[in-house]
């Protein structure tokens, strides 16, 4: 009878060294937890030239497409986050880490970027047997420790990996070789303008098996609103992005990018017009020179939404901006708004609570009220409080932590927040039992991925239940939660290999 190898041990929880001290990432790792992938889904994993894009509008607003992109990311944390991702057992992924390694000289080596894509590899293999798994190139890029040397030593490691591995690599680096140098590809030559993002967009759509309909940039020129730098890129692509009379737009900072809402809120109709990336809130003038980028720049692309959600000002709301000039300065938002689409219905949301009491009783609260103030003071516009959900309940003017670390918004705050929105947008949220059980599920699945291994060998016993086997006179169970691979030996996780 042939010999099975049992690999049980501790189980160790999954660990993020390389971002312990940058919780703008952390938070949304934690935040994908609020967003379970499923068996259709089409994931997108990588680092902020991943995350900096909206690859569902780029290929014709296809729901299944999902964005699990992370600024700054490096390949060790996709490897400590990745069950997030493949818990669902997604259909497809597309993968394009190892840019922020190449970055760092600590980081950088091009081997230890390969094997890190192979365990990668292996952990979609061992965690998600159906997945098929597409490696990206590193793209071409002269920021910082970067150069072209080391980064194609690095995508030859990787291809010769996927190779023996027999996976699917794409090489981009031909089709944008020109980041560094063109303009109209990247200002910092590294991020990418919405020119950037088309070319690749079509490149890749045979594999993703969705046609990318954004214009042709052979003849369309997009507007940076006169930022040469990471947020104009950002605005390049709301430029060439098409709004529909149905589209509900969520406007804001890092707390509304870092939120992939039309899955929070299960409606395809959303769409995501935040930035940020963990530097802080954009300032308001600034909001207000991009409007016409998103509403109105391009006539034959641009209708009225029939929704927006408001979430900006974060900057000034605690960087000690007179409380008129701040109110002053939202209104000239509103007003940018409305002159760009005058029957478009307008939400604000109120600031989220922060950590510190003393700033949210003399900042927080009072600017919610001006808030409030200018949503009556306006036309169809309105104020949804969301402070409330996420302060603490003992105690109003602290915030939630389970919701709420190093002030920004983590996956259960994500998950109450689309609790709050769901009704308005006429779309649903996980039930707070749902997004329990989901984090539950997936941490079981990190725990067990990091475990430390000991082998002993054993035979099944023939005589066993259905589903079971004898191991020593130790019964041997499926999981709770199915995991390809992993059981349950007299209450322990346990892994068969």
């Amino acid at each position: 009878m042939k010999k099975l190898i049992l690999a049980a041990a501790m189980i160790i929880a999954a660990m993020m060294p390389a971002a312990a001290d940058l919780p703008f990432r952390l938070h949304r790792y934690d935040a994908f937890k609020a967003t379970p992938t499923g068996n259709s889904s089409i994931v997108f994993m990588g680092n902020s030239i991943t995350n900096m894009h909206e690859w569902r509008e780029a290929f014709g607003n296809d729901p299944r497409i999902v964005n699990r992109g992370n600024s700054g990311a490096v390949s060790q944390e996709l490897i400590d986050n990745i069950e997030t991702v493949i818990a669902g057992q997604p259909a497809k992924m597309f993968l394009l880490v190892g840019t922020n390694d190449l970055g760092s000289t600590d980081l950088g080596v091009p081997q230890a970027v390969a094997t890190n894509i192979r365990t990668i590899i292996e952990r979609v293999r061992s965690g998600s047997p159906s997945t098929e798994l597409y490696v990206q190139s590193i793209l071409p890029s002269t920021a910082g420790a970067r150069n072209a040397e080391r980064i194609g030593l690095t995508n030859r490691l990787i291809s010769q990996e996927c190779e023996e591995a027999g996976v699917t690599f794409i090489d981009l680096s031909k089709l944008l070789a020109d980041i560094p140098t063109d303009h109209s590809m990247s200002y910092d030559r590294l991020h990418l303008t919405a020119k950037a993002y088309t070319a690749w967009c079509n490149a890749i759509a045979p594999y993703v098996g969705v046609e990318c309909t954004y214009p042709d940039t052979a003849s369309a020129t997009y507007s940076n609103a006169g930022f040469d730098n990471s947020f104009g890129m950002r605005v390049t692509q709301w430029s060439a992005a098409e709004v529909t009379p149905s589209d509900i737009l969520f406007i804001g900072d890092e707390m509304i990018h870092g939120g992939e809402w039309h899955e929070l809120l299960g409606n395809p109709d959303i769409k995501n017009r935040g930035t940020g990336w963990g530097y802080g809130g954009i300032p308001l003038t600034k909001w207000i020179e991009a409007v016409p980028a998103i509403l109105s720049d391009n006539p034959e692309r641009k209708a009225q939404p029939a929704k927006i959600y408001l979430y900006a000002g974060v900057n000034a709301a605690y960087d000690g901006t007179d409380f008129p000039i701040f109110a002053n300065h939202y209104q000239g938002l509103i007003n940018a708004l409305r002159k760009a689409a005058p029957a478009t219905e307008i939400n604000i949301l109120s600031l989220i609570p922060r950590l510190d009491r003393e700033e949210n009783a003399s900042r927080t609260l009072p600017i919610n009220d001006r808030l409030k103030a200018l949503a009556e003071s306006n036309d169809n516009v309105n104020y949804i409080d969301i402070y409330s959900c996420l302060a603490d309940p003992t105690d109003h003017l602290s915030a939630d932590t389970t919701c709420i670390r190093d002030n920004y918004l983590y996956g259960r705050g994500y998950n109450r927040v689309a609790r709050v929105l769901a009704p308005e947008v006429g779309g649903h949220a996980m039930s707070a039992d749902e997004y329990e059980e989901n984090v539950k599920m997936i941490e079981e699945r990190e725990a067990l991925a990091g475990m430390s291994d000991k082998t002993i060998g054993y035979e099944p016993d023939a005589t066993a239940r259905p589903g079971m086997f004898d191991l020593s006179g130790r019964a041997i169970a499926p999981a709770s939660k199915p995991v390809p691979g992993f059981y349950i030996v007299d209450g322990e996780v346990t892994r068969i290999r």
